[in-house]
């Protein structure tokens, strides 16, 4: 009788554990996916943001142009450089916030 107790003991306590296991598998297969699509959004932020700093540059260009400024040097050209490296930096921090989300 305790021999048929311990085996119906041992059977229940293996389904169990298999039942944990699934579980456990189900949830690492969901984390995984989240940060895929983590992974997948941060890269759609940063080109659009790429998309943008391209349509604030040419903006510039074309005000300092109708302006009559020359935008291949000078001030011009000073503002265009400040706008890509900020521009760089917040990519930078896209990129960052993407990995911690991930």
């Amino acid at each position: 009788m305790a021999a048929a107790g311990a085996i119906t003991g041992g059977l229940a306590a293996n389904a169990q554990s298999r039942f944990k296991a699934k579980i456990a598998e189900q949830n690492a297969s969901m984390e995984r996916e989240a940060a895929q699509q983590a992974l997948q959004n941060g890269r759609e932020a940063n080109l659009d943001h790429y998309r943008k700093l391209g349509q604030l540059k040419g903006a510039q260009r074309a005000r300092a142009a109708a302006g009559g400024v020359s935008v291949d040097f000078g001030t011009a050209a000073w503002i265009q450089d400040d706008t890509e490296m900020l521009g760089r930096e917040d990519a930078q921090r896209i990129y960052q916030q993407t990995q911690q989300n991930v």
